[in-house]
């Protein structure tokens, strides 16, 4: 057995308990690293995170069938009017474009700031865009499920342009509002004209109301006795006639309460207060 040196045997003893030492916080290090590992969840496979970003299928079924409902909605506003703009409601405007790949349906407002796109193409439908607050949507969409069992005509013409305001909300033909109004203004006379107003109202022999603009003699308005509605108004000759509407329809709604307790005087006072809405 070889001789070892009482020194060279404690050197070596150092030695290898550096070595243990080291070996044991490597040991601590890799314990650490798994315990770490444990308490935290593990990474998501791609596919498995791609899943959970895509809808369920039951979102994607409701999404694909009001998408159906709306653009079947627009395509019966707009059946048989040709190209460009094709119906021109109280809250949006409907354009319809066609080229050699498929027809373009959009949906804008009054002033024409796009709401909702859709591309046709074959029998494929693309939703482009979206952007209708709930109120044109439901408007829209019940616009369109009145239409699959009434034609167009019947629907937007009424001898009270109220019933059609109420009926089809928004999506009620431009000039609707006016029109009522209108009614309203030449209850037991055939020609007013508001103070400090630019609009004159008439009712000539046969029944049809018109609104002229008294600045250019131009009729903005034309309506027939059975409720059909001629709307050149500007959007904001429409917007004018707003408060004028929610001002009759609430004194109209407390004469009904009052069941014919100084009704006419009511009536009277709803006329005066809708007449200044439309003063300038």
């Amino acid at each position: 057995m070889p001789f070892v040196h009482a020194g060279e045997a404690s050197e070596a003893g150092r030695h290898a308990q550096s070595h243990m030492q080291t070996l044991m916080e490597m040991l601590f290090k890799i314990a650490e690293a798994a315990l770490r590992n444990k308490d935290e969840p593990e990474p998501k496979a791609a596919d498995e995170t791609l899943q959970d970003a895509e809808p369920s299928l039951s979102d994607s079924l409701e999404s694909h069938v009001e998408r159906d409902a709306l653009h079947d909605s627009v395509s019966r506003l707009s059946a048989g009017k040709g190209e460009g703009l094709v119906y021109r409601a109280e809250g949006f405007s409907v354009f319809r474009h066609t080229e050699t790949m498929g027809t373009t349906y959009q949906v804008t407002t009054p002033d024409g700031e796009p709401l909702l796109t859709f591309e046709q193409v074959g029998n494929d439908l693309y939703l482009i865009e979206d952007r209708l607050s709930l109120e044109l949507k439901q408007d829209l969409l019940a616009a369109g499920e009145r239409l699959q069992t009434s034609d167009l005509a019947s629907v937007l013409h009424h001898p009270n342009p109220k019933v059609v305001m109420t009926t089809m909300g928004e999506a009620a033909p431009a000039g609707t509002r006016a029109a009522w109004v209108t009614q309203q203004m030449l209850q037991g006379r055939n020609s007013f004209t508001p103070d400090h107003s630019n609009f004159q109202f008439d009712r000539d022999t046969r029944g049809n109301l018109s609104v002229t603009d008294r600045t250019n003699q131009q009729v903005l308005l034309y309506m027939t006795p059975s409720g059909q509605v001629t709307c050149t108004m500007s959007v904001e000759q429409l917007e004018q006639f707003k408060p004028a509407f929610n001002r009759l329809q609430s004194y109209e709604t407390q004469q009904a309460a009052a069941k014919g307790v100084g009704q006419a005087a009511q009536s009277s006072k709803g006329l005066r207060t809708a007449q200044l809405a439309l003063e300038r």
